[in-house]
């Protein structure tokens, strides 16, 4: 595999873990400083969540057939637009209307360039590669709390949430200049019997569900610890920092763990 094949997805990968991580790694703080209940901080976030999640099946399928890059410019055009929202929103409806928006951004963005990446890797040692790819992504995930934490003490939430759209439409150029769609395959009409046919692969159903169950717990940790820890006085920077500790404890497994998954 050439890595200069891969380095524009690495670069968009990058900045959109960077700058949509300045916009949401603090949300449910902001949330709760401008009097949104507890309860309406998890519908916000629930909302969008179950929506973008019936659209990645189709969506992959979509895909298939007409190729990366559009859905890529989208993507980053709509985590613009999602971070801007932010700055202007000012009620639950508004948030969950955001929500909604960035689940779909979300599942246009990231399924159309882990498909495109899949489709230039080398398909020898997939595992190591993938735990590359992991370990960058994971370590863009701990700088960004890291970094908003601080920022939030400086410049407010505000403008925040506007540098965070800035950063992710500075991937706009490298998406249109610099990814190129690969051919694209046959796939299914039917999109049950595409979903049918996958749920017949050992182990699918069982990894569903390990999945669902992770997501729901990792979700309500994601979501209440930093307001916890906030309402006990601790500061956005302290909070960044704690969550930089785990996000790094995960990025500096993940290149091993991908070359234990070539060997077993």
């Amino acid at each position: 595999m050439a890595i200069n094949r891969l380095l524009p997805s690495y670069l968009l990968a990058i900045l959109v873990n960077l700058g949509n991580g300045l916009a949401i790694s603090f949300l449910s703080v902001y949330l709760h400083t401008i009097n949104i209940s507890l309860a309406n901080i998890g519908m916000i976030y629930a909302v969008g969540a179950v929506l973008g999640g019936f659209v990645h099946i189709p969506l992959g399928n979509w895909l298939d057939r007409h190729g990366r890059r559009a859905m890529l410019l989208l993507g980053l055009l709509g985590y613009g637009a999602y971070a801007f929202g932010l700055a202007l929103a000012t009620t639950t409806t508004h948030f969950v209307f955001f929500g909604i928006v960035l689940e779909l951004v979300g599942a246009i963005f990231w399924t159309a360039l882990y498909a495109h990446m899949f489709d230039i890797m080398s398909y020898d040692h997939v595992g190591e590669q993938l735990g590359k790819r992991n370990a960058i992504l994971f370590a863009i995930g701990a700088v960004a709390p890291f970094i908003a934490g601080f920022l939030i003490t400086k410049i407010g939430y505000i403008n925040l949430f506007y540098m965070s759209a800035l950063i992710c439409l500075a991937g706009l150029p490298i998406a249109f200049f610099a990814i190129t769609d690969a051919k694209m395959k046959k796939t299914k009409d039917n999109l049950f019997e595409e979903y049918q046919e996958l749920s017949k692969v050992k182990g699918f159903n069982a990894i569903l569900t390990l999945l669902f169950v992770h997501t729901l717990i990792w979700g309500v940790w994601y979501i209440y610890m930093p307001v916890y820890l906030a309402s006990q006085g601790m500061t956005t920077s302290l909070i960044g920092l704690i969550i930089f500790g785990y996000w790094m404890v995960s990025a500096v497994t993940q290149y091993h763990m991908g070359k234990l998954m070539d060997r077993v």
